[in-house]
């Protein structure tokens, strides 16, 4: 990731609350993390809700280890604030979805270079042709593409990130689950074309037939 300024990447995103507003004006972001085990000092840690985990119960694991910033969901903010009073030198957000956050910060982000972008999607196949394809292009180009299959909501903005200003091309795949996913990803990528490997049962329990599945990649 290239260092920038984290307000120009948080724009458009509702914030509910800022610890400082002028820190904020000032950080500059050169590396996140949403897992307090891996990150690194300075880095911005992102405290994101799934069905099984809930990273608000490890903010104080990451100041302790030295993080620059915080963006939680304001719904902790009353928890929250006791840490703050501890490290008042640490910059805290707060906003109403720290995963939709994510999407925005990458999107964003994204659109500050200018580079072809390729999505890969598909019911069977996805990760051995975005692997087919990236390995193609990094003959002559310079290329990220998704590691392993990193291609939700999480997995897509951290391979967003990974782009810098050398980076030609970006090859995700993008998942889905669930009705309105892959539009949301594509929200982020903004991607030039989409390759779709095939259409299958996969997943078909939330689209009721492999029409609905093909109505969700399109």
């Amino acid at each position: 990731m290239q260092p920038v300024k984290l307000h120009h990447l948080l724009e458009n995103v509702d914030l509910d609350y800022v610890s400082d507003r002028r820190a904020l004006r000032s950080f500059v972001l050169s590396s996140l993390s949403t897992d307090s085990r891996s990150l690194k000092k300075d880095d911005l840690f992102i405290a994101l809700k799934g069905e099984h985990f809930d990273g608000h119960s490890f903010i104080g694991s990451a100041v302790e280890k030295g993080a620059g910033g915080v963006l939680f969901e304001v719904r902790s903010l009353d928890s929250v604030r006791t840490l703050m009073k501890k490290v008042p030198s640490i910059l805290f957000i707060g906003v109403g979805n720290t995963r939709r956050a994510l999407g925005k910060i990458a999107e964003n982000y994204l659109g500050l270079f200018s580079l072809t972008k390729i999505a890969v999607t598909g019911s069977v196949g996805k990760t051995t042709t975005k692997g087919l394809i990236a390995s193609v292009l990094s003959q002559r180009y310079n290329v990220v593409s998704s590691i392993q299959s990193y291609n939700n909501d999480i997995g897509v903005p951290k391979t967003v990130l990974e782009v810098e200003e050398r980076v030609q091309f970006l090859v995700q795949e993008m998942g889905t689950n669930h009705p309105g996913e892959i539009a949301n990803l594509s929200g982020i990528v903004h991607q030039n074309g989409t390759v779709i490997t095939s259409i299958g049962p996969a997943h078909i329990g939330f689209f009721g037939s492999e029409l609905g599945i093909a109505r969700e990649k399109k």
